[in-house]
């Protein structure tokens, strides 16, 4: 199945390159999945005798602030990269993200491409700096927006009254 998927997404990828892309994809997946479902060792718990729970209103109420923050961050990402896709069309620029392996060959030592790619490298990274930035920003506000609706539960909007 895995080789059948890798020759549509790499269709001029020589077969051990094929192989080594299917195994590092594997590799990464089986990882990622032990770190974040099976972490059982001894170090990674934080509580060894007694994990505590938070009541499930919390739990709902994190996860549904999460849901809506990268919910929202999805529209702006989709509305965001394609205004960055149709600013490189408009810049006349080479679309170096889609450029075969013989056209980089062809164009390498060309100061166009050389150029092209600079300016393709710094729209795409400040792209998705600002993308995390923002990402940070709402996490931010978000904790301030939670701790302060909690402080306010907890004393029972008593703020004065210690």
């Amino acid at each position: 199945v895995l080789m059948r998927i890798s020759h549509k997404v790499f269709p001029e990828t020589p077969g051990i390159l094929r192989y080594l892309l299917i195994v590092h994809c594997v590799v990464s997946v089986l990882s990622l999945s032990s770190l974040l479902f099976f972490a059982d060792r001894r170090s990674d718990v934080a509580y060894k005798d007694q994990k505590p729970r938070s009541p499930i209103h919390l739990w709902l109420l994190r996860y549904f602030f999460w849901f809506v923050v990268l919910s929202a961050k999805f529209l702006i990402a989709v509305v965001l990269f394609a205004a960055v896709f149709d600013l490189i069309l408009d810049l006349q620029l080479e679309p170096l993200g889609r450029a075969t392996s013989q056209d980089v060959e062809i164009a390498w030592y060309s100061t166009v491409w050389s150029r092209d790619l600079l300016i393709w490298t710094w729209l795409w990274f400040s792209s998705l700096f600002i993308f995390c930035a923002d990402t940070q920003l709402w996490f931010t506000v978000g904790c301030s927006i939670l701790g302060v609706a909690t402080t306010l539960v907890q004393r029972r909007c008593q703020v004065f009254h210690f």
